[in-house]
């Protein structure tokens, strides 16, 4: 686990943690509200063979500050380009759930367009690299 304290902008001083591991192309899992960056244990196991994955706390969550301020997408966007910007971080693959896939979102309309977008052969915007499927396992009495 680590922290990482952000530089300039509102979030001055604030710490963010998260989780990192594995080698690869970059893959950063935004979790939902109510998560944590721990949520994605599993996900980041499973990645990590392929990725540097890495997993943050959004500010106000888990072991990241919990700043007095309007918790907007905007404001988890900045974070999140402060937070890659400490990391040295330039084009990333974002991987959110619930409020984290809100997130991955506005980060990629805002001015960080081209740090999270991957274009296929086309030219279109993807926000996810070719990850490998994740089997499903039916329980008893699912249909």
């Amino acid at each position: 686990m680590a922290e990482l304290r952000l530089s300039g902008g509102a979030l001055d001083g604030f710490t963010l943690h998260y989780v990192s591991a594995g080698r690869g192309p970059a893959v950063v899992l935004l979790h939902g509200l109510g998560g944590f960056a721990e949520s994605w244990r599993r996900t980041v196991e499973a990645l990590a063979p392929r990725y540097t994955v890495i997993a943050v706390d959004l500010p106000g969550f888990g072991r990241s500050a919990k700043p007095r301020a309007r918790y907007s997408l905007g404001f988890f966007a900045n974070a999140l380009g402060g937070f890659l910007d400490g990391l040295g971080l330039g084009s990333v693959s974002l991987v959110g759930h619930s409020l984290g896939g809100a997130v991955a979102v506005a980060f990629s309309l805002t001015s960080h367009a081209s740090r999270a977008a991957r274009a296929d052969r086309r030219g279109r915007a993807r926000l996810l690299p070719s990850l490998p499927p994740v089997p499903v396992r039916r329980t008893a009495g699912a249909r």
